[in-house]
Formats: structure tokens, C-alpha cells, sequence
């Protein structure tokens, strides 16, 4: 066993690490030379040549384009770290190796003659690799962060023989093997806020391989933390969502594991110099697919190994529909030093290796899970069918767990305990009150950027998390009152789509459209017809079309407003209330809720004329009443030329006005008696309304 007794010393100088007093930045661009000075007027060309000419403490800053990758050779130090990172703002894709790279890999670390140390890779799209998209062999306090790496023929990020790297907030996806490989009996790993997808084999794959040398084979202390890591492992591949063959002495907390389709979290000797002992498994919420294993998998040591020992299982939320397998498996039910407990547990366990089965009744007899409790995810998450585990209201999951030291906050930054005890699995269920201001938003199929006002007590921890691949959280955590900026890619789907921030327990949705066949970009209300549509409140005309330019009926309106309030599908009446509105018509349910909410009285003589185009002055009193105000304050004087005081509608269009509703229609007058656009009725909606 090895000595715990720096990790701290260690992360404190990875985060706090600084450039001395002469540290430059040098900038690399697809339009600069090799010979130029890399100035940001005058930039470098190449990655290669960039990583060769800095010293100690400088920083290389790549602007946006397409390059070849490079291999860095030589160290920076421990109080003037070397950085290679994308500029800000930059979109940097890296498709393929240098010219002096060795294993075909498009970034590679290594020095060759020696340990090569204190870096930091920051930034990068890292696509289509031969190899490995980032490949660190024999490094020393090393950083790979904030990078995307999909696609390469085998592993993401590969580490060998790495001791104290610090791999976090990365994504690796569609790799032909791996999202991310820590080797070798490299020591001290921190595996942290990655997000680990549809990768061949396994999510995290940590081996501590005996049979390569120098090394105990054996990877002891890593911290591997609030990772969400999906869709691995699908046949023919196979591997965990964490693989751990040979790792000791371990942390392993707060990850987020759904739909692998292998076993969830693995600790095992096959390669390892022992089976993999004394890990702490804490706090993690494991859902496997239909046709996964186990959700904590600890076999036998495949070939004369010691065997795994002293491993902790605590807090876990541990599910699986498969009709056989279950919550954990072990090889044999009184393995030594083995504790399990204060779980949330699917009713099969094992204790020969997953050959049989039994329930928790049988299980609790060898001392194991005597607090479990038994549940399913329709009963623990808000939603499991969009793969947001976070904990419902009165799920089973909050406060059934037990104090841990090593977890002091869940995945989202929220502190534990937030009530009389740990709750269950990665996320603790807020207790404090926080609000959001919008509490939703609607983008064009461009999408675009914006923020989010997060009203919440001091004292009171929370974290954006982006529930969404096309929805990017650029900066999101806070205490108490703070701001959340998020950016939203453009749509190329073919129908419009939505997605979720949660933040802090609170969830905030985004809706995205496509385009109208008939609403150019260029057209004036083509933001506002996009929003409207992103939410559902229209579908079109028909044919893929809109009809901007047609005018609004009343039983449209009807639609469009109660829609805009939320309401997708009021009740049917009991009875028919206007004459001339049977049940047979489309928006029956929708006229009659105008009716009972009082934003409607028909137009007379029992009628409600559907057909009836709306006119402007008609529209004022329609969504004045809708926003809550059937008696608007009459204005000290005449806003609108053609809108004179004895009109009926006077005081809903003055309020129109004052709420920023509407500027009128051009030349100080308001057009009371025009009817109303269906390219106008969308931005009243989204003025109205919020939308």
C-alpha cells in the first residue's frame, strides 16, 4: 500500500500551480508561419512548432481551424506550468497526427528519455485519431481538460504509466475502445466531470497490469468523481461504465451511470497485480440498460490473484430491469473486509459470481444491505425516460443514506446533507428555495446564447447542468443569488426539440424550432413565429408553412392564447356554451376555456363567431384579460391618433402599450379596426406573455 498522505499537497499544486515572473503567450493560427515571432499579430502556424519553442510557464493560444496534432516533449515545472489551449471563444478541431508524432495518436505526450511533467491540454475538438485522440505515457502531474474527443480507432484519452494526472470536465465519445484509459500502475489519477458516451468498451478503464514494468501493477488512490457516463459497452463491445482492474485503495463518488450496457462499476484482477481491495464506492447512481450485468460487479481474481477485499459500497442507488441480474455480485457471501450498505437497491444479489441469484431477504443474512431499501425509478427520479435522475419529491432515495467523509456535495456542487441525512445516489434533493428568471426559453433554429437570473438563499450551493447535448452551460455554479450563461447549437434535426437545465434541483427547459417553409430568416416577426412554434402554441398551416400574412380567426386565437398560458389540453365542457360552437369544432375545448377564464363573452346573442377575423382593438382586450387585468386603469391622456377615449377598448390598448406589447401600427395611430396577422398574433404571444 501507498502512502495517501499527499493527495492534497499534490491537487493544491495542480490547481494553484503559477507561471513565473517571465511567462509569455505565444498564439498559433491556420494563417500564421513558423517563422513569424507568435505574437497575436504575427502567430505561429503549427502546433509542433508552438509546443517546441515555449519554456517554463508559457501559455500557447490556438484560434479557431482545423490542425494536425503534435507531440509535446519537454516539461514545464511545478510553479510554471506549460499550457496548450484554444483560445477563448476559438473552436479548435485537431483531425489527425503531426508529423512528429510516433504512435499515430493526434496529441501525444511523452519525452521518451525520461518522466515528462506539469502541462496542461485545455480546449481542443479532437477527432477521427488512428490511435488515441490524446495519448500521456510516463508523464507527472499532467492536465487534460475541457476537450472533445470522439471518434478515434481506439481510446479517447489513453494514459500510461501517468502519476497524479488531472482528467476532468472532458467529452469522449464514439471511441473504438475506451473514453478514457489510466494504465499501468499510474498513481494518484483524478477522473473528474467528464462526460463518457457510446464508447465501444468501457466508459473509465483503469488497469493496473502487473505484467508491464516499471510499477507495483497495481493503481492505488485515484479519485474518480461525478463523471456521467453513457451508452457504453453496447454488443459486441463490452467493459463497464468503470472498469477497475488492479485498483486500490480508491475513491469512487457522485458518478452518474445510465444505459451501459456491460456491468456498471467493475472491481476485478484479470491484468492487475490484485484484485482490486479497499475501494470506496460512494454515492453513485447506477441504471443499466435492459440487456446490462450487474450494477456493482466484484468477481474473483481471474488468474491467481489476490482477491478483492475491503471494498465499500455506501449510498448508492443501484437499478436494473434485467430479469436476473441485479444490484451487486460478489464471489462469495463472507469476503473479507467487504461492507455494503444504506443502498437503494433493485431485489437480486449474488454471491458466486452471478451464476445464481437471491433477494435482499437472503443477502441481509451474511450481514450485507441491513438498511437497504428496495425501489424503482418511476418512484426515485424526476424523470428516468429523459435520463434526469435527479431525485423527485418524496422519493425513497433522500435522507436514506449515511454520512460519508469523502462526499461533501452531490454532482451538482449542492452540500450534504441538505436534509436529516445523506440522501442516496449522486444527487442530494435541494432543500433550499431557489428560483429562475426566465423560467424557460425558445431559440430559432440558429439557437444562439443567453442567461438565467437564479434567485436563491445565501448559504444556498447549486450547479448548472446541462440535461442536453445540443444546450452547453459556458458558466453555472454559485452560492446564494447568482447568473447562469448558456449557449444553444443550431438545429439540424428535422423537427423542433427541447432540452433541460437543472439547476439546483430546479429545471429550466429550452425549446428549439426549425424554419417555416414561407418565414425567411429576413422575415420582421421570424423570431417570434420560431419561438412560438419551438413551444408547441403553433404547428403552422399546414404543408410545412405558416401563413404569416393571414389573418388570425377567432377560434385560432383562442388556441394560440390559451396555449400561451400553458395549457396544451383544457378539459372538454360538460356542455355546449356558445351556439354557434358544437363540440365537433376543433377548438371547442380551447373557446370555451377562453370563456370560463373570463377572457371571452362571445360576440353576442349567445355566439362566439369562430370564423370571425380578430381585429387589433379585439386582440388588446384578449390578451390584457389573459395577463390577469379585466379592469386596466384609464390613461391620463390619448395615446394612440386613431384610439379616441370613447372607444371600447380605450384602456386595453393604452395598457397594451404601457406593457410594451405593441408600438402601434406606424405614424402614432394603432389600427383598432384591422384585422390581425398570424405573423402579428406571434409577437403579442411572445411580448405578452414571455415566450
Amino acid at each position: 500500500m501507498k502512502s495517501f498522505s499527499i493527495v492534497i499537497f499534490v491537487l493544491t499544486a495542480i490547481f494553484f500551480a503559477c507561471s513565473d515572473a517571465n511567462a509569455n503567450n505565444y498564439y498559433v493560427a491556420t494563417s500564421g508561419n513558423d517563422n513569424n515571432a507568435g505574437t497575436q499579430m504575427l502567430p505561429w502556424r503549427t502546433l509542433q512548432h508552438a509546443v517546441d519553442a515555449i519554456v517554463p510557464g508559457d501559455t500557447i493560444l490556438v484560434e479557431s481551424g482545423t490542425y494536425p496534432g503534435c507531440r509535446i516533449g519537454k516539461s514545464g515545472q511545478p510553479n510554471a506550468v506549460c499550457t496548450l489551449k484554444a483560445d477563448s471563444g476559438a473552436a479548435v478541431l485537431i483531425n489527425a497526427p503531426g508529423s512528429a508524432n510516433r504512435h499515430t495518436s493526434n496529441i501525444e505526450v511523452e519525452n521518451f528519455n525520461g518522466t515528462l511533467s506539469y502541462w496542461v491540454i485545455d480546449g481542443f475538438e479532437v477527432s477521427g485519431a488512428p490511435r488515441y485522440g490524446i495519448d500521456l505515457r510516463d508523464t507527472d502531474h499532467m492536465t487534460v481538460q475541457s476537450c472533445y474527443v470522439h471518434n478515434s480507432a481506439v481510446t479517447g484519452i489513453f494514459l500510461a504509466f501517468c502519476y497524479h494526472p488531472l482528467i476532468q470536465f472532458n467529452q469522449s465519445a464514439g471511441n473504438g475502445e475506451h473514453g478514457i484509459y489510466q494504465s499501468n500502475s499510474g498513481d494518484y489519477p483524478t477522473i473528474r466531470g467528464n462526460i463518457l458516451h457510446h464508447n465501444f468498451s468501457a466508459g473509465i478503464h483503469m488497469n493496473g497490469d502487473r505484467n508491464f514494468t516499471p510499477g507495483d501493477g497495481v493503481i492505488s488512490f485515484a479519485l474518480v468523481e461525478k463523471n456521467v457516463i453513457y451508452e457504453n459497452g453496447a454488443p459486441p463491445g463490452g467493459g463497464s461504465g468503470i472498469n477497475c482492474d488492479g485498483v486500490s485503495d480508491s475513491v469512487i463518488i457522485n458518478n452518474l451511470l445510465y444505459n451501459n450496457h456491460a456491468s456498471g462499476i467493475s472491481l476485478y484482477a484479470i491484468d492487475g497485480a490484485e484484485g482490486s481491495s479497499r475501494n470506496k464506492v460512494f454515492n453513485n447512481t447506477i441504471v443499466m440498460a435492459a440487456d446490462g450485468r450487474w450494477c456493482i460487479n466484484i468477481p474473483a481474481a481471474a488468474e491467481g490473484q489476490p482477491d478483492p477485499v475491503g471494498n465499500k459500497v455506501e449510498n448508492n442507488i443501484l437499478y436494473t430491469p434485467h430479469t436476473f441480474r441485479g444490484s451487486i455480485s460478489t464471489y462469495g457471501n463472507s469476503v473479507s473486509g467487504f461492507e455494503s450498505d444504506y443502498n437503494t437497491v433493485v431485489d437480486r444479489f449474488s454471491t458466486d459470481d452471478g451464476d445464481t441469484n437471491m433477494s435482499l431477504t437472503a443477502w441481509r443474512l451474511f450481514g450485507y444491505d441491513l438498511h437497504s431499501v428496495i425501489s424503482t425509478p418511476s418512484a426515485l427520479f424526476v424523470n428516468p425516460a429523459t435520463n434526469d435522475y435527479h431525485l423527485m419529491v418524496g422519493s425513497p432515495a433522500v435522507d436514506a443514506g449515511i454520512s460519508v467523509a469523502e462526499v461533501t456535495q452531490d454532482l451538482d456542487g449542492i452540500p450534504r446533507p441538505q436534509g436529516s441525512a445523506y440522501d442516496t445516489g449522486c444527487f442530494e434533493l435541494s432543500q433550499c428555495t431557489l428560483s429562475l428568471s426566465p423560467g424557460s426559453a425558445a431559440f430559432t433554429r440558429n439557437g444562439g446564447s443567453a442567461s438565467i437570473t437564479v434567485t436563491a438563499p445565501g448559504g444556498c450551493a447549486w450547479t448548472a447542468v446541462s440535461n442536453a447535448a445540443f444546450i452547453n452551460v459556458t458558466s453555472g455554479s454559485g452560492i446564494g443569488n447568482g447568473t447562469v450563461t448558456y449557449s444553444v447549437s443550431s438545429n439540424t434535426d428535422p423537427g423542433i426539440r427541447s432540452g433541460t437545465i437543472t439547476i439546483g434541483g430546479s429545471v429550466f427547459t429550452v425549446y428549439q424550432a426549425v424554419d417555416f417553409n414561407d418565414v425567411p430568416q429576413a422575415h420582421l416577426f421570424y423570431t417570434e413565429i420560431s419561438k412560438i412554434y419551438a413551444r408547441g402554441i403553433t404547428v403552422g398551416c399546414g404543408g410545412g408553412n405558416y401563413c404569416p400574412q393571414q389573418a388570425v380567426t377567432r377560434e385560432e386565437m383562442a388556441a394560440f392564447v390559451i396555449r400561451a398560458l400553458g395549457d396544451f389540453n383544457p378539459p372538454p365542457p360538460a356542455q355546449q356554451r356558445f351556439l354557434d360552437v358544437p363540440p365537433s369544432n376543433s377548438f371547442y375545448a380551447f373557446i370555451d376555456e377562453m370563456a370560463a377564464r373570463q377572457i371571452t363573452v362571445g360576440c353576442g346573442a349567445g355566439n362566439y363567431c369562430p370564423a370571425s377575423p380578430v381585429t387589433r382593438e379585439q386582440m388588446a382586450a384578449f390578451i390584457i384579460r389573459a395577463l390577469g387585468e379585466f379592469n386596466p386603469p384609464t390613461p391620463a391622456s390619448q395615446r394612440f391618433l386613431d384610439v379616441p377615449a370613447s372607444n371600447q377598448f380605450y384602456n386595453f390598448i393604452d395598457r397594451m402599450a404601457v406593457l410594451n406589447i405593441t408600438l402601434g401600427c406606424g405614424g402614432g395611430n394603432y389600427c383598432p379596426a384591422q384585422p390581425v396577422t398570424r405573423g402579428e398574433m406571434a409577437a403579442f404571444l411572445v411580448r405578452a406573455f414571455n415566450l
